[in-house]
């Protein structure tokens, strides 16, 4: 009943004009392989092929609503894996039109499972509608993810038609426009030839309770050749930035005993100057809307999003210091290992079981292949996520909303670190249903969701750990 009663409020808010699709940047292929990985052990249990083919020549980076593209990947391969008993289940993705801006994608969701009588092909996506009359009895669903899934595209300015035939199988067939970013390789190439280096004397302050973001943020800074002071709540900030004059302060906004925001007010509003005028660059995951407006409006200077790129942080840092010194690099710069190192490997025809989940490209980036940070920081996120989840669940069992939201707050970050950034996002629904104080059944189902793609994350991190070792 729950599930029947999600799936009418979520058509309700897409009938009404309420539902808002939002424009981020995110990568088609981590989008498809986290949606993709939820799945396989389903698909392992009845021992049916999932395989994926994807072009290789997609921009890494587009701009658009990756939480509504994994809502309809979902809601198809669910399908296809619900209705195929064997044989397999493949998704292609290819490159309808492309200009130097903009992006049409085609979606091909196929299956080998039972199919869809041809009376019923006209229908299929019309409410409450099923391709048989004993396939709710037998399968169960509402007849509502096919209307659902074709909306969602529709106000996207895309399309969706299947193609099928009765006990053979069935082919989905969808396309949307995107946006192609300005976060491509290219742009990040171009970034590069200018190389800042920060005073060795810089005075930093972090305000930072996660423990995995500090080590990162720390490595950093060593590789810059500087030592920050660390608070790990907003009253140690507060207490830190009194006792010394620092030359900027990065603040995380979510932290216990007093948050990033509160803490930025007291330091603009009751330390003695100079102590007041400090920059301050707040650190949050949130990454919404408005969030960046409502940091200058507090006093704070400037706004990154969690994780973030070192070069980026070191701009942010120089721009509001005015301590740096900027290097032009040579023109080989570009064709260096550290530049391809930037370059994601293309996706080619694969099972996906075949692939890894995980990717650890911008781990590499920001450690330039240190075996000993990469080992100490995929043993942390062993440690840390697992006991995450488990302080989710145990807060659910006791209806404790604020408990939920801060744990899924504090591990949504870490999965970015991993490649894994679409359970950051689910990681990020959690956050807002328990803000939200509604839905415990489907914070229940997100969770389990993250479980299932964080066994097979756990064990590809452990034969990472093993392979930098006997190396």
């Amino acid at each position: 009943m729950l599930v029947i009663v999600n799936d009418i409020l979520d058509l309700s808010k897409i009938d009404s004009g309420k539902l808002v699709f939002e424009e981020t940047p995110f990568s088609i292929k981590d989008t498809l392989q986290t949606a993709v990985a939820s799945f396989i052990p389903k698909t392992t249990e009845k021992n049916i092929e999932l395989k994926t083919e994807v072009s290789k020549n997609l921009p890494d980076t587009l701009s658009g609503d990756p939480v509504r593209l994994t809502q309809i990947i979902n809601n198809l391969l669910g399908n296809a894996v619900k209705f195929t008993d064997k044989g397999s289940v493949r998704i292609v993705v290819n490159t309808l039109e492309q200009n130097s801006t903009h992006i049409v994608l085609e979606f091909r969701i196929s299956d080998t499972g039972i199919g869809i009588p041809a009376h019923k092909i006209d229908s299929i996506f019309e409410s409450f509608t099923q391709a048989g009359d004993d396939i709710t009895r037998k399968y169960g669903g509402t007849g509502l993810g096919l209307t659902i899934t074709k909306q969602l595209i529709e106000r996207q300015n895309g399309s969706i038609h299947v193609e099928s035939i009765a006990n053979e199988g069935t082919t989905f067939i969808f396309n949307i426009p995107y946006k192609i970013s300005v976060e491509n390789n290219q742009e990040l190439i171009k970034e590069k030839k200018n190389i800042i280096h920060l005073p060795n004397t810089l005075k930093v302050l972090i305000a930072e309770d996660h423990d995995i973001n500090r080590f990162i943020i720390e490595k950093m800074f060593k590789e810059w050749g500087l030592t920050p002071t660390f608070a790990i709540t907003g009253v140690e900030a507060v207490k830190a930035a009194k006792e010394q004059i620092f030359d900027v302060i990065l603040m995380d906004i979510e932290m216990p005993d007093m948050n990033g925001y509160r803490a930025t007010e007291i330091i603009r509003a009751e330390l003695p100057y100079p102590n007041n005028t400090v920059p301050i660059i707040a650190m949050t995951g949130h990454a919404m809307t408005g969030e960046k407006e409502k940091c200058i409006g507090i006093g704070m200077n400037d706004y990154l999003s969690k994780p973030f790129k070192p070069e980026d942080l070191k701009q942010r840092i120089a721009d509001l210091t005015g301590k740096s010194v900027i290097h032009n690099s040579p023109n080989e710069q570009a064709h260096s290992p550290e530049t391809v190192k930037i370059n994601a490997a293309p996706i080619t025809t694969s099972s996906v079981g075949s692939r890894p989940l995980i990717n650890l490209e911008f781990l590499k980036e920001i450690s330039e292949n240190n075996d000993q940070f990469f080992v100490e920081f995929i043993q942390m996120f062993l440690q840390n996520t697992p006991a995450s989840i488990t302080e989710i669940e145990n807060a659910i069992s006791t209806q404790n909303w604020e408990a939920i939201r801060q744990a899924a707050h504090k591990m949504k970050p870490s999965f970015n670190y991993v490649g894994l950034k679409e359970l950051s996002g689910i990681s990020a629904k959690i956050e807002d249903l328990a803000k939200k104080n509604e839905n415990m059944e489907m914070i229940k189902t997100n969770i389990d969701q993250i479980k299932k793609v964080c066994e097979i994350a756990y064990t590809e991190l452990e034969q990472e750990i093993k392979t930098i070792i006997n190396n």
